[in-house]
């Protein structure tokens, strides 16, 4: 584990795949009603089992495919894709789609959206936001912000952009204050709701 990054909000860390379970929690704290996760299930009790082996099976990934960020209060977390790395293979997949089996009636839901959705990324190479979710009872402070910086001005230094969706309309000021620009609205499925495709280009 490297040393803390203090911030004027937040102490961050960068963490690994001992800490796969906190992640975890953190994001079914998150995304609960989150419209995408919302949409490939519905049923309330159900729909943590999808998110929960998504950022699962994307934590396992550490250190070479993935990084992961997290607050040392586990308020929130973030999970990033260097450049060239964002895809899962399908023997990376396997532990996320034995979960969605539990509820197989919405696994093909699942499966189309995604498949869909990840061909809205940019060809150039770029760093991918899989992730980042701040517990509801913490959201508005600050931390979310804080938690992208490390990548941010990394993706700056080197000359890289941003590439990542938001499923939720209230949550594009947080990602125009950070640079990240809304290039689109975009339907993927009948019945899906609106996602956005937003990229940051790297700033000087």
């Amino acid at each position: 584990m490297e040393h803390p990054v203090r911030t004027p909000r937040a102490e961050i860390r960068k963490v690994g795949r001992s800490d796969a379970r906190e992640v975890v929690d953190v994001m079914l704290a998150a995304f609960h009603d989150d419209p995408v996760v919302s949409f490939i299930e519905p049923r309330p009790s159900k729909r943590g089992i999808g998110i929960g082996a998504f950022a699962d099976a994307a934590v396992r990934l550490v250190p070479e495919r993935r990084e992961v960020y997290m607050t040392a209060d586990g308020a929130a977390a973030a999970i990033w894709s260097p450049p060239d790395e964002w895809e899962m293979s399908t023997r990376e997949s396997l532990p996320f789609l034995r979960a969605l089996l539990r509820t197989p009636l919405r696994l093909p839901v699942a499966v189309k959206f995604l498949t869909r959705a990840e061909r809205m990324h940019p060809d150039e190479p770029h760093w991918y936001l899989d992730l980042v979710g701040t517990r509801p009872e913490r959201q508005g402070e600050g931390i979310g912000a804080a938690l992208l910086r490390p990548v941010l001005d990394r993706c700056d230094e080197e000359g890289l952009p941003v590439w990542t969706y938001s499923s939720n309309r209230q949550n594009l000021a947080f990602y125009h204050r950070l640079g990240l620009e809304v290039l689109d609205e975009v339907v993927l499925m009948r019945g899906a709701p609106t996602v956005f495709p937003i990229y940051r280009r790297p700033q000087a």
